[in-house]
């Protein structure tokens, strides 16, 4: 990066090439923006939001509190890296993206989901605001984003938005789930587990705090942080219902556990910013990162892979270096295309 370390004011191109970069990932406000930004607001008159006061105030306090910036993803536009996970079953899909940004206001991020079928589906938010047309708002993105952690069928969703701030908006005070009844042929509730299930697929919803069910849709924990965890798995939701009912997570100081069949679930951080954290099975880390491209249904591809071979009646051979050799040549084909 040609203009790292340039000073903004005293060199314009370098100014320009930060600005290109960081407004390219929509980072406006991010420490490192800030000087570019405002060397082009001023340089050309540029009506863009003049906001990075406040945020230069806050990356301020954080340095005289902990003598550096220790939460930089302030902006809520902002697009760095995601880890993703999925796992995948007959009946039932789980999605997360793994710790991202917790603690932090967000946009649009729909950061876990449970699907059994094209509506019934189930997630877990901090909601941005009381309407349904803001970004983000009570069902879409989050206000606040959770410290997440997914291990095959379990993923653990921890809140912590008592004393957050985002800048310019209300913090509600309350997190709920989105669980629509109607949407699946059977559900039950059972020692603080609500349970759903379409004719091929499971899940379970459990929550640290009391819910109150505000319609057929929304699941509503209220007065401030708390914990969601979701499981999946195959029918009957009996059978499903009678396991996990006697497996209730436990939330202990900064500690999520989770008993699950392959071993203790351990989720372990307050979902604050700057805050360590870190995923544990059995007392085994599980990185958030760096995870196989594919895993599963007889593939292990490595994180960045471009070529890999399915195996079985109908062999299937996948070529991203095909795709790879669109692009530029100043851009590494695996920095671009790794999951």
């Amino acid at each position: 990066m040609p203009w790292a370390g340039s000073d903004p004011e005293k060199d314009p191109a370098a100014s320009e090439q930060a600005a290109a970069a960081f407004w390219a990932m929509g980072e406006f406000m991010h420490p490192l923006a800030i000087p570019a930004t405002r060397a082009l607001q001023e340089r050309y008159g540029l009506g863009l939001d003049r906001a990075w006061r406040d945020f230069e105030k806050a990356y301020d306090a954080q340095r005289d509190r902990f003598g550096h910036v220790v939460d930089p993803e302030r902006d809520l536009h902002g697009m760095p890296a995601a880890d993703i996970v999925t796992r995948r079953r007959s009946g039932a899909s789980l999605s997360s993206v793994q710790a991202f940004r917790p603690g932090t206001p967000g946009y649009q991020h729909h950061v876990w989901q449970a699907t059994l079928g094209p509506r019934a589906v189930v997630f877990s938010t901090h909601p941005g605001s009381a309407d349904v047309v803001s970004r983000p708002n009570h069902w879409a993105g989050n206000g606040i984003l959770p410290l997440v952690g997914q291990v095959d069928d379990v993923v653990i969703a921890r809140y912590a938005i008592e004393g957050a701030h985002v800048e310019g908006a209300e913090v509600l005070p309350f997190t709920h789930a989105y669980l629509p009844r109607t949407e699946f042929d059977d559900t039950s509730e059972e020692d603080g587990w609500t349970f759903a299930s379409t004719s091929d697929g499971v899940v379970g919803l459990w929550c640290s705090r009391p819910t109150r069910r505000i319609d057929d849709s929304e699941l509503r924990a209220d007065d401030g942080d708390a914990v969601w965890v979701a499981v999946i798995g195959d029918g009957p939701l009996q059978n499903f219902a009678a396991t996990w009912s006697n497996r209730t997570p436990s939330v202990v100081g900064d500690e999520v556990h989770v008993a699950a069949p392959g071993g203790d679930i351990a989720l372990v951080g307050t979902g604050r910013p700057g805050d360590p954290s870190a995923l544990t099975v059995a007392g085994v880390p599980v990185p958030f990162g760096n995870h196989p491209r594919f895993l599963g249904a007889g593939l292990d591809v490595p994180q960045g892979s471009l070529r890999w071979r399915r195996e079985g009646r109908d062999p299937v051979d996948v070529d991203l270096e095909i795709t790879a050799a669109w692009l530029p040549a100043r851009v590494p084909a695996h920095e671009t295309l790794a999951s």
